[in-house]
């Protein structure tokens, strides 16, 4: 099966949803605050924030290892 990644990564929380190619949401994550990369830590903490939203929606969608076709990201900072 082909996977698509989203994520939307902001100033309080960052989402993500892991999709098949007909666009049906197979699994949905959430992390922290993602973006400010370039402050001190920042980068970690982006990092980690995403990690953890990828974590928590490939364990709602049943995936261990996924390998995604495409992954679009839409952050601020």
């Amino acid at each position: 099966m082909e996977y698509f990644l989203g994520v939307d990564g902001g100033a309080t929380s960052t989402a993500l949803a892991i999709c098949d190619r007909e666009g049906r949401v197979l699994g949905i994550g959430h992390g922290g605050p993602s973006n400010h990369i370039l402050a001190p830590g920042g980068e970690a903490r982006a990092r980690q924030a995403v990690e953890t939203a990828l974590d928590a929606a490939a364990t709602a969608a049943g995936l261990r290892r996924i390998e995604f076709e495409s992954a679009q990201l839409g952050m601020t900072g």
